[in-house]
């Protein structure tokens, strides 16, 4: 299963006080802008790509909660920063694939969440709120 998009990098800044962190802010195919925390080991691959180019990312959301949902709908609304400054998420979708402790939702573009329940199914629908991380694929 695929669980990439590829989305235009709009912009892409390195933490000012820990160079092992950055954040992306990229534009998915259906005009979504979302921004996300990209990892010690994806940041030298990123420095490599000018804005507005296009480059295909694999999403995680590192889930603070997640609830099934009973509106049937696929929707991501930015909570913005949390205390510490974290861009936080709240995604709805149905769920496209499930396994033990992951499953991927699909809100419009396909996300994997880890999640802790291990009743989540195939085709449910949920909420989850939390980070979402970026990785090259």
């Amino acid at each position: 299963m695929d669980n990439w998009v590829v989305g235009t990098l709009l912009d892409f800044k390195i933490s000012a006080s820990q160079e092992a962190e950055a954040d992306a802010v990229i534009e998915t195919k259906n005009g979504q802008k979302i921004k996300c925390f990209v990892d010690y080991f994806s940041i030298q691959k990123m420095k490599k790509f000018k804005l507005d180019s296009n480059i295909k990312v694999f999403l995680g959301l590192v889930c603070f909660q997640i609830e099934k949902s009973k509106e049937g709908k696929k929707a991501i609304v930015d909570i913005r920063k949390n205390a510490r400054g974290v861009n936080q998420y709240k995604l709805s979708g149905q769920v496209i694939h499930s396994s033990e402790n992951k499953i991927v939702l699909d809100c419009g573009f396909p996300i994997e969440v880890t999640v802790y329940e291990k009743n989540i199914a195939s085709g449910a629908w949920i909420e989850a709120t939390g980070r979402i991380d970026l990785y090259l694929v």
